[in-house]
């Protein structure tokens, strides 16, 4: 799954509640189709700690170890001054490089769940041809 974190509240006007709608999608798959993993895709710290209060049972939720920020410490790559730009350019590869790793890793997932605001969910969702049952973008 991809949960998008209050960092983009001025992008989307009602994330807290759209994230809210994760929690049942997410048993219904975790019930209906026996999930034994959970694969999340977050940038967010206070995501990820939720997440693993609630979906680390047994070793469940599984994460890549990219960036996860506070929101205070979040400003984007563009926005940072660098002494040397070649800096800026190196800090915008490593990141494109964790978000791509991060997309290609949640197609091959056999379910996913994502933020339908988000290019990420929309990437994974064109990446695989999925059964209409097995992906769900929260709007």
């Amino acid at each position: 799954m991809h949960c998008r974190s209050n960092a983009i509240v001025n992008e989307v006007a009602q994330l807290y509640d759209l994230n809210e709608l994760y929690k049942p999608h997410i048993w219904h798959y975790i019930e209906r189709y026996n999930i034994r993993h959970i694969f999340l895709i977050t940038d967010s710290k206070k995501i990820l700690k939720q997440y693993k209060k609630f979906y680390d049972i047994n070793g469940m939720l599984l994460y890549t170890d990219s960036k996860k920020r506070p929101l205070k410490e979040r400003i984007p790559t563009y926005l940072q001054k660098y002494p040397n730009k070649r800096h800026k350019g190196v800090e915008l590869i490593k990141d494109t490089i964790e978000v791509i790793k991060d997309t290609y890793l949640a197609a091959q997932c056999d379910f996913f769940i994502g933020n339908g605001y988000s290019s990420l969910s929309n990437t994974v969702l064109r990446l695989k041809d999925w059964p209409e049952t097995n992906i769900k973008l929260l709007y």
